[in-house]
């Protein structure tokens, strides 16, 4: 469609400062001035975004774990400042946690996937089953928590 445009981008802004070593995360401003921006939507991408950094970080950078998810929490609280800037629509549907449970199901342990960020507005939330028992990790099964907000403007902020 002539209407959708597919543009590739670093929505962090900040990669390349990354793995040059400067560790400072950027607020990303891309695309907030053009006035062609009228819906959003930050489609199961937040708790993707620490992903490669943390990895790198950790991995090729000689980070600890720690640090890895301190810049993971950055980032997915820039995204959350970057998402409120822009005069749009803005739908914001991801994952807050990762649910490990026993064969019985069970709660054993639950992790955040935003790398303890909190998402600053209240949605409709649910289950997303993604591994059954013995798929990804034996004896084990995982599901996301999952927040879906259609219009993050008219969402009750969370306090």
């Amino acid at each position: 469609s002539r209407r959708v445009r597919l543009v590739p981008h670093d929505v962090t802004e900040c990669l390349e400062n990354l793995i040059a070593g400067q560790l400072d995360v950027a607020e990303p401003s891309r695309f907030l001035d053009d006035p062609a921006v009228d819906l959003v939507v930050s489609l199961n991408i937040v708790s993707q975004l620490p992903t490669l950094p943390g990895h790198f970080l950790e991995n090729a950078a000689g980070r600890d774990e720690a640090e890895a998810d301190a810049i993971g929490c950055a980032l997915a609280g820039a995204h959350f400042r970057y998402l409120e800037k822009f005069n749009a629509t803005v739908c914001l549907v991801g994952d807050t946690a990762r649910e490990i449970l026993a064969p019985d199901g069970t709660l054993v342990e639950t992790v955040s996937a935003l790398r303890g960020a909190t998402i600053p507005w209240a949605g409709e939330t649910w289950s997303w089953d993604i591994a059954p028992l013995g798929e990804e990790a034996s004896g084990y099964a995982i599901r996301n928590r999952v927040i879906g907000i259609p219009s993050i403007s008219e969402a009750v902020p969370v306090a």
